[in-house]
């Protein structure tokens, strides 16, 4: 299964300024409880306050339980 959103958020006093978001989802199934999950998400602001940077990139990973009865 894989998933993905994007958002953009514009300053609508100042077109120059928005904030973009990024998030994608990866998972697979391992056995008949367990999957494998990794998630990517991407936060980016054209206006970052002063002494921190505008992106922000964070990557995950670990292992989920299905708890569905089939």
């Amino acid at each position: 299964i894989f998933t993905e959103q994007a958002y953009v958020y514009p300053d609508l006093n100042d077109m120059s300024r928005y904030q973009f978001t990024l998030s994608s989802a990866f998972s697979t199934k391992i056995g008949k409880i367990f999957n494998w999950v990794t998630s990517f998400n991407d936060s980016y602001t054209s206006f970052p306050p002063p002494g921190t940077i505008n992106n922000d990139v964070i990557l995950t990973t670990g292992l989920g339980v299905s708890l569905a009865r089939h």
